[in-house]
């Protein structure tokens, strides 16, 4: 790929400090660098589909993982903050136009696994704790939980989600970028909605 030289309009004083935060934290002739950097963040953060690293459960699996004292305890407490949260697949979660795919491994079978959940079948997404995944006891208390609900078969499913950024270092930082998609872009109801 070559390059391309391209010329902008901005505002005077928007430029002078954006040159001076460069030149303080880069040194000289470093603008090009940050810009493209900018732009690169930009069209990753906007470019479909949006991809993230992700652990993910259902309610069934949340129940069976409580009922491990190795799982409860150490997975979900004494591996904070960096640790992760009650899980049972890892993986990626992709966001398209026309759904939602959590592809990854099933860390109890050893077996890959792909789940995709159309569109129009999300009934309800949620960023928050609840009476299956309890924020003291259960989780880390600082990173809510992405709560999905979703048709399936006819049967209504449960599915909880800890997303990252690929280099980001905790899971659950993402959680309410895709929730505030969901719910704005996609205009998937919220428990708050119903009321």
């Amino acid at each position: 790929m070559g390059t391309i030289k391209t010329t902008i309009t901005i505002d005077e004083d928007l430029w002078k400090k954006f040159t001076l935060i460069v030149i303080e934290k880069y040194g000289y002739r470093k603008k090009n660098m940050v810009i493209e950097q900018l732009i690169r963040e930009f069209i990753r953060d906007h470019e479909r589909p949006k991809m993230y690293d992700a652990i993910w459960a259902f309610k069934e699996d949340i129940m069976e993982l409580k009922k491990s004292l190795k799982e409860r305890v150490l997975m979900a407490h004494l591996s904070q903050p960096l640790g992760k949260p009650l899980h049972r697949y890892v993986g990626k979660i992709v966001m398209e136009e026309d759904g939602l795919i959590l592809s990854g491994k099933d860390k109890k079978t050893e077996r890959a696994s792909e789940i995709i959940i159309p569109r129009e079948k999300i009934r309800e997404a949620f960023l928050g704790w609840d009476d299956v995944l309890r924020r003291w006891r259960d989780t880390r208390a600082w990173i809510p939980p992405l709560r999905i609900r979703f048709e399936d078969e006819g049967k209504l499913k449960t599915l909880y989600v800890y997303a990252k950024k690929e280099m980001g270092r905790i899971y659950g930082r993402e959680n309410r970028k895709i929730f505030e998609e969901l719910k704005l872009a996609w205009r998937i109801k919220s428990p708050e909605d119903q009321r």
